[in-house]
């Protein structure tokens, strides 16, 4: 059977109801799956279907099974919509919750996936340090230039290599810094090993061609693209790494009397080499790590039936993302939303809510999520464009978000835009607006 009689008879399974049928296609056809949310010619999916006639039961299966509730047919409606039409109310509350669990599987975000204990406590602890680096336990990553060293996978996603000490200890023994990431579990009082993850900087000393000493490894590239085929978990802790070590390396000197700084407490802080420098006296003796906040926010309307996006100078053809830009010294979070908002589109806001956050590595960000809805009505004609921060700013429609996020569905839209990819915290906003109505 080819794939256009397998995705007619799933769904005129969905329409009668026929659970069983629905379970023997998948069972007899194992990239179904993937291919579940399929539409007819008028954009119709098994879901939608299954939602017009009232069938809980299959509803319930499809979405178990990964349908997508939020796709929307030729006439701009969701299955949500659909059921809502034919008074079918349950369906309607199996597909919202269904959204509300997506959504908040979705809070998530890359660079967010935490699988280290930071382990500040051992910081200062150099008996423990310098014990725990030895066993067999302790991971080391090399960073050469902050590129990490890593290896691809079968599946083309991208991991840590992971090195022992044995691996490294020639590069220790000739200066490399080393930092503390942290370790895979609780550590116990007095007990070592667990785990413990290591960065190591090899930038300064040189390594020569490590493909012959490393089978498989490569430094991987600076360039976005690649950063985000890391493996979520791998993508934090390589992330981590790197924030400090950039800060390590704009950080050479200190900046009251321009001597050397070194480091102190696993390579979380600063402190300058001269003894008599002002520094060392009050409480600025200290330079922490620089986390850089970034507000980054989806301005919808009132209706909550528009969003305003913007494109960003050398944006690819097509690309639209969330308006974003760096926090000011003095301001609250709202604060920073509506200055933004209201200086690179001349958009005045009403209200701000806060979503989730991703650290950003590039070099030490903190994307601060949120939505925030316009006092105005959406008007193109009437924004005022940064023309120095924006290339153009507009209003979408949410049928025009929806194609932009599932893009593969809506082949026979030519003008759909394009957003940031699945990793980006832009994309996200987006999705979760979709999902759930803000309550603003």
């Amino acid at each position: 059977m080819d794939e256009y009689f397998i995705i007619k008879s799933l769904h005129e399974a969905a329409k009668w109801g026929n659970l069983d049928k629905i379970k023997t296609l998948l069972s007899n056809n194992l990239s179904l799956k993937q291919r579940i949310d399929n539409p007819d010619d008028n954009g119709w999916t098994a879901l939608m279907f299954a939602a017009k006639n009232n069938h809980g039961d299959v509803i319930e299966f499809l979405l178990e099974n990964g349908a997508e509730p939020l796709l929307i047919n030729q006439a701009g409606e969701t299955a949500e919509d659909i059921a809502g039409q034919y008074k079918n109310l349950e369906i309607c509350i199996a597909i919202r919750t269904c959204n509300k669990s997506k959504a908040k599987n979705d809070s998530i975000n890359f660079f967010s996936h935490e699988p280290l204990q930071r382990c500040a406590e051992r910081r200062n602890d150099k008996e423990w340090l310098e014990c725990t680096m030895k066993t067999s336990d302790a991971k080391f990553i090399l960073y050469n230039n902050l590129q990490p060293l890593v290896k691809e996978n079968n599946d083309k996603t991208i991991s840590i290599y992971r090195l022992l000490y044995s691996d490294v200890e020639d590069f220790i023994a000739c200066g490399a810094l080393v930092i503390l990431l942290g370790s895979e579990k609780l550590i116990e009082e007095n007990e070592t090993g667990n785990n413990i993850w290591f960065g190591v900087n090899i930038s300064h000393i040189g390594c020569g061609d490590l493909t012959t000493r490393f089978s498989g490894c490569k430094w991987l590239s600076k360039a976005l693209p690649k950063q985000l085929m890391l493996v979520a978990t791998d993508a934090t802790i390589i992330g981590q790494g790197r924030s400090i070590f950039c800060w390590h390396r704009y950080n050479r000197f200190c900046s009251i009397c321009g001597s050397s700084t070194r480091f102190k407490e696993a390579g979380y802080k600063l402190i300058c080499s001269n003894e008599h420098c002002e520094s060392h006296n009050g409480v600025h003796n200290v330079s922490y790590p620089r986390v850089d906040p970034v507000v980054i926010m989806l301005v919808i309307s009132s209706d909550h039936n528009y969003c305003l996006l913007g494109r960003k100078i050398g944006f690819p053809d097509r690309m639209w993302s969330c308006l974003a830009g760096f926090m000011e010294p003095g301001e609250t979070i709202d604060d920073a939303v509506k200055r933004e908002v209201y200086e690179e589109s001349g958009v005045i806001i009403d209200s701000v809510r806060y979503l989730s956050s991703q650290p950003w590595p590039f070099p030490s960000s903190l994307m601060i999520g949120c939505i925030a809805v316009a006092a105005t009505r959406p008007d193109n004609t009437n924004l005022k464009i940064d023309r120095k921060e924006l290339e153009d700013a507009r209003w979408f429609t949410k049928e025009q978000a929806n194609m932009a996020l599932f893009p593969r569905h809506y082949k026979f839209v030519s003008d759909r835009i394009i957003l940031p990819p699945s990793q980006a915290i832009a994309h996200k906003i987006i999705k979760n607006w979709l999902r759930i109505k803000p309550n603003l």
